[in-house]
């Protein structure tokens, strides 16, 4: 399945969070998607900019039949950039929940929607940026979301490149994995 993010209807909701990408061009992507016969996943993080908007998406989208899944992620300020732009874009639980019930009621019949919280995300990511640093967000352990989990702190594993990293990786979903039991 191809992975597509698209977040709003129009550029100006689209670009409050993905600033560089255009609605316009996200649709093409998706035309030329459906003549080569592909299943697409379409991925849009519920931000306060976009939550009310969720229903007028599933209507766009409703025009691409080869959109098989759509994934719903609540926005979680994580990271640095996350916990910078924490208070511009945070939903809370209920507004989430509305956004989903929206999209679920407004996606044509076969689309699959599902709804990922921040809670159910909490401690699942692992990170590459642009110069090959391998991170995780710093969150606590504890099962619940809470304020403290939205800090711009991150845990650094190595970089990409040096074969040491997945040794890294492995001791910290270890961890993890301990965590939740």
């Amino acid at each position: 399945m191809v992975g597509i993010p698209l977040d709003g209807t129009t550029d100006t909701v689209q670009q409050l969070f993905r600033r560089h990408a255009r609605v316009g061009e996200q649709r093409a992507v998706l035309r030329a998607l459906q003549v080569a016969s592909a299943r697409v996943c379409v991925n849009t993080v519920v931000h306060s900019g976009n939550a009310a908007e969720i229903g007028a998406l599933a209507g766009l989208l409703a025009e691409h039949p080869c959109v098989m899944e759509w994934q719903l992620f609540q926005f979680m300020p994580i990271g640095p950039l996350g916990h910078r732009n924490r208070d511009r874009y945070r939903v809370d639980s209920d507004v989430f929940a509305r956004a989903a019930e929206s999209a679920r009621t407004g996606s044509p019949a076969g689309v699959q929607v599902t709804a990922k919280s921040a809670q159910a995300r909490k401690n699942r990511y692992l990170l590459i940026d642009a110069s090959g640093e391998v991170w995780m967000p710093s969150q606590s352990t504890a099962p619940t979301w809470s304020s403290g989990d939205s800090s711009g702190e991150r845990v650094t594993l190595g970089r990409v490149q040096d074969p040491t990293t997945l040794d890294r990786i492995a001791v910290c979903a270890d961890d993890l994995a301990g965590a939740a039991r």
